[in-house]
């Protein structure tokens, strides 16, 4: 993520043009700027000049993949395409340093880029719930917690701090159950653990952590953990880590809350017309082989191979 950004002056971000560089920026606008960390800039009117070769090279980019057009069997094929070409491209000279290739500039620049990490994710999710005031029910302290996480995770991002001390991250990748003990689980949980992707504020007694399941992975993002012990093989260190199978220990509280979640997820299925089923069952008849390939085959049959024909949603 860039530090600035330099817009035009569109309606969606600049409400009013002052005198020189000063505006009135969007109100929806600054909350997207204050979500991403990064500072806006608008250009002066009539100064195409001041946005460089953006809309020059965003035409000529068009057509150097576009023109003629192509043809493809698959996005999969496409994607492939767009890869090769666009390392091919990135070898032409730069449109205004004409010295040195578009590969050569883009490694100067790369390092100022502002990387989105695990702390980016948990602090865009804590945003949210603080934006749309999720947490108004919530005693005193803990809406002061909320506060304090909020700041910490920033000065990190804004990179004024090299961690957030005691709010810290933790990951836990995820895989198909095979067998559990001790959690009635629901009979649909590999699908909800192998695809969903969800994000949460969750509470649990004194603990407070954000969410964030993002198909294999879970981001959480410690608000307030009274308990770390609790949790094993799951912290990610601020500057350096490996993901890797290991032995990952977490508390019960967060298997019930996965469990809750799949069943969730199963009863809106289960609440879907006829015609949305419908649709799911062509879609699926007209892309078997596809589907036989994806992750979702594979967490229907893990959840098959659990629960028989109870991993089939009912209406």
């Amino acid at each position: 993520m860039p530090a600035r950004l330099i817009y035009d002056n569109l309606k969606t971000v600049v409400d009013t043009v002052f005198v020189g560089k000063e505006r009135q920026f969007n109100r929806r606008f600054l909350t997207l700027a204050n979500h991403y960390l990064f500072e806006p800039a608008a250009c002066t009117p009539t100064s195409g000049w001041e946005k460089g070769q953006v809309e020059n090279q965003v035409g000529n980019v068009r057509e150097w993949l576009f023109t003629p057009l192509a043809r493809f069997a698959s996005f999969a094929d496409l994607n492939a395409w767009l890869a090769t070409r666009c390392q091919e491209l990135v070898q032409r000279m730069h449109p205004t340093q004409s010295q040195r290739t578009i590969a050569a500039c883009y490694a100067d620049e790369q390092p100022l880029l502002r990387r989105v990490s695990a702390q980016s994710v948990s602090w865009r999710v804590l945003r949210a719930a603080l934006e749309r005031n999720e947490f108004a029910a919530w005693p005193t302290e803990s809406v002061a917690r909320l506060h304090v996480a909020d700041a910490a995770w920033r000065e990190v991002l804004l990179g004024n701090q090299p961690h957030a001390g005691l709010q810290q991250q933790h990951m836990l990748p995820l895989d198909q159950i095979e067998h559990t003990t001790g959690v009635g689980l629901v009979p649909n949980i590999n699908r909800y653990l192998m695809r969903a992707v969800q994000m949460d504020l969750c509470t649990a007694g004194e603990s407070i952590f954000t969410f964030a399941k993002l198909g294999r992975f879970i981001i959480i993002g410690f608000v307030h953990e009274p308990q770390m012990d609790r949790w094993k093989g799951t912290k990610i260190h601020a500057n350096s880590g490996i993901i890797e199978p290991r032995k990952y220990v977490v508390p019960g509280i967060l298997a019930r809350y996965l469990n809750e979640k799949a069943d969730k997820m199963a009863d809106a299925l289960r609440s879907m017309s006829d015609a949305q089923h419908t649709k799911v069952d062509k879609a699926f008849s007209d892309n078997v082989d596809q589907y036989i390939d994806s992750d979702a085959y594979d967490a229907m049959v893990a959840d098959i191979g659990m629960f028989g024909d109870a991993a089939f949603s009912k209406r």
